[in-house]
């Protein structure tokens, strides 16, 4: 190690970024030999698999490198222990998982069973703790053969007898193996800490021009052309600010602490002035904490108009007014916010036109899930065509491994429900982008249980009268305009028991009732309708998630 770092300082930075680079490349090209693993573990069909399992495995998940292997095979075998940690067994029938074998319960303590394995019980299947009759897990079995906390662990696991056991991999919703969950697997997250950023959905929400935002994240991952990054980058320049001639120039002092544009910042009058940070990081966290919405937009607009200031006097060697700079930003901002309200002004008749609903029953669909626990919950709201109150339900969900198994698990007894009310052409509205995804894309397989939920109200679903809107049946969840002016009113029970009722004395409101995403409670929300603006910026929320 001594001789490493020796050698390391001799030849430079430039040397041990060369290596980080070699690492990431060979850590990336590993992360895609798991997709083969993954391939030979879940598709033992294939051509590939079966001759590498006639030549060195009987079982993938036991498979060692065994003698005189190819370069593929060891290759493989480099990325065998990440694959066969990730993955774990979905519960079917239970005639293909072993008990003691098979990684199948939950991560909590481990994915397999604590107790010691009786030798006369090293080939026993999952199948032999189901109740053939029920089609549960049979109490009397559990207790006499395993401890009390195993039994607990495999009573929340459901079963599906039609199905067979399948492989999946854990950290996916889907049970995908992806190479960016193996990267998560083997890298980690970023752990938070003060001078990370963690108000991203807010930043991107931000109603400015998309070429701000951008500007922004790069202030914030501190990747600005700065004299202090350029020279980290082995640029020959000169280390001092070109404003104010006092500091080297990093990304703070371009865009707060300098002389000059501490001037802009006094012209502005934003109550940021006394912000005192040493990262920037840290000081935009602290602004966003006492501006308004408004006020955000503003500053970064400032922000935005400093750097092609600072530009300006490197390039061109000209300087700005500090008010001109303030003038300038205030009036980009107001001709971006004239410009996106004339485009989003809707047509009376495309507005009527495109109505979440077509003019029929309405079902909003909602549920709740509790991470430590695994409880999850469901609240269902039926309103008529006319906005008016029709009918409630809430109620307890199996144990629940995911928001999105929750999620799905709530829309099968939605429909369970209309079917049982004999609704049979209804639009459901949800606010899980996942679970519209997955109903637009119908062959992608889903191998976690969720898939096991989705068959099931794909069953249910062809039970409901075809229509117009048949292949886009559910919708992303938005608050609609009431507009009887008459509104029923429904107040759950606190408890955590099935409760159902029937619109039948109306009474006036100020509020419209609808589902909401808590555990324990349908809630009454306000029903105005979010802007064509707000809906384009939650569209871009998956953009946040990859920046």
């Amino acid at each position: 190690m001594e001789e490493k770092g020796e050698y390391i300082g001799r030849l430079g930075t430039g040397c041990a970024s060369r290596k980080v680079v070699w690492v990431l490349k060979s850590l990336g090209l590993l992360i895609l030999l798991g997709k083969q693993a993954w391939r030979f573990l879940t598709d033992p069909g294939t051509l590939a698999a079966k001759i590498y399992k006639a030549m060195y495995y009987t079982n993938f998940t036991d498979a060692t490198i065994g003698n005189c292997p190819s370069y593929c095979w060891r290759s493989i075998m480099a990325v065998h222990a990440m694959v066969v940690s990730g993955v774990r067994r979905r519960i079917g029938n239970g005639q293909t998982t072993l008990i003691w074998g098979h990684p199948w319960l939950r991560d909590n303590p481990s994915t397999l069973i604590q107790i010691e394995m009786p030798e006369q019980l090293r080939e026993a299947r999952v199948a032999g703790l189901i109740d053939l009759q029920t089609h549960t897990w049979d109490p009397h079995i559990l207790s006499d053969l395993f401890i009390t906390e195993d039994v607990e662990r495999i009573n929340m696991i459901p079963i599906s007898p039609d199905y067979e056991d399948s492989w999946y991999w854990m950290g996916d919703p889907k049970g995908t193996y992806t190479v960016k969950n193996a990267y998560r697997r083997i890298v980690g997250d970023y752990e938070n800490n003060p001078v990370m950023f963690d108000k991203w959905i807010s930043m991107w929400k931000l109603k400015v021009p998309p070429k701000w935002k951008t500007f922004l994240w790069r202030s914030i991952c501190d990747i600005l052309p700065t004299t202090t990054n350029l020279i980290i980058k082995r640029v020959e320049v000169d280390p001092i600010c070109p404003m104010c001639g006092l500091d080297h120039e990093d990304v703070l002092h371009v865009l707060v602490l300098c002389e000059y544009y501490t001037l802009v910042w006094n012209v502005t009058q934003l109550p940021i002035t006394n912000i005192i940070a040493d990262f920037f990081t840290s000081w935009l966290k602290g602004a966003l904490a006492v501006l308004t919405e408004e006020q955000t937009r503003f500053m970064v607009a400032v922000l935005y108009y400093i750097w092609r200031t600072r530009n300006s006097a490197v390039w061109k060697g000209s300087m700005t007014r500090p008010t001109q700079v303030g003038r300038a930003a205030a009036t980009a901002l107001q001709a971006y916010g004239a410009a996106q309200d004339y485009r989003t002004q809707p047509d009376a008749a495309s507005a009527t036109s495109t109505e979440p609903g077509g003019g029929g029953l309405r079902c909003y669909v909602d549920a709740g899930f509790r991470h430590g626990t695994g409880e999850a919950m469901y609240g269902i709201l039926l309103v008529a065509p006319d906005g008016s109150f029709v009918a409630a339900k809430n109620g307890k969900l199996p144990v629940c491994f995911s928001p999105l198994m929750a999620e799905a698990q709530a829309y099968k007894e939605t429909l369970s429900w209309l079917l049982e009310r004999n609704n049979t052409s209804v639009s459901l509205l949800t606010d899980c982008m996942e679970l519209t995804t997955i109903i637009q894309h119908h062959h992608t397989p889903i191998r976690s249980y969720v898939g096991v939920t989705v068959d099931q109200w794909r069953t249910l679903m062809s039970l409901f009268d075809p229509g117009p809107n048949a292949e886009n049946r559910i919708r992303k969840l938005t608050p609609l305009p009431f507009r009887s002016d008459r509104e029923a009113t429904w107040q759950p029970s606190l408890s955590m028991e099935t409760g159902e009722q029937q619109a039948t004395s109306p009474s006036p409101m100020n509020q419209s009732p609808s589902v909401a995403g808590e555990v324990n409670s349908i809630t009454e929300i306000e029903s105005n309708s979010p802007s064509p603006d707000e809906e384009e910026q939650a569209a871009m929320l998956p953009y946040a998630h990859r920046r």
